[in-house]
């Protein structure tokens, strides 16, 4: 019984941090963007309930006529980035989230596409660290 309050506080920590998700400041959702060009994707990180550690983030791209467009945690046909996660505020607009921009090439595809990313974190907890992966993704349509 002594271990059920522990064991609680733990689970409601590692929830409020699951439900954390970063989320795509550019391009828009439903962009259409030229293949074979650089495009700058913005990974905007909301402030969350309980303190963590950004790990990465891999960033993909998925044509939606050749694959499913799932969760980008399950598949991604083209990795596009994979690396650190260091998002920093904007002084000149503190309503805008911690965010970094990266610049990635699209490939010579064209038509329906899934823009995705999955961000590892580490969640703080009174006993320890725990690890979440989380995702989120847009649509975009590629032309030549």
């Amino acid at each position: 019984m002594k271990f059920i309050a522990p064991l609680a506080f733990v689970a409601a920590m590692a929830a409020s941090v699951l439900g954390q998700s970063v989320q795509f400041g550019a391009p828009e959702n439903g962009a259409t963007v030229s293949a074979r060009t650089n495009i700058t994707v913005e990974i905007d990180v909301p402030t969350p309930a309980t303190p963590f550690q950004d790990v990465s983030v891999a960033i993909g791209l998925t044509m939606c006529e050749q694959f499913t467009c799932g969760d980008p945690k399950d598949f991604m046909q083209f990795l596009l980035f994979a690396g650190p996660l260091s998002p920093e505020r904007d002084p000149q607009n503190p309503i805008k989230p911690a965010h970094q921009n990266y610049t990635v090439t699209l490939p010579d595809q064209t038509g329906p596409a899934q823009l995705g990313v999955v961000h590892f974190t580490l969640g703080r907890a009174a006993t320890g660290f725990f690890s979440d992966l989380n995702s989120n993704s847009i649509n975009l349509t590629l032309v030549e």
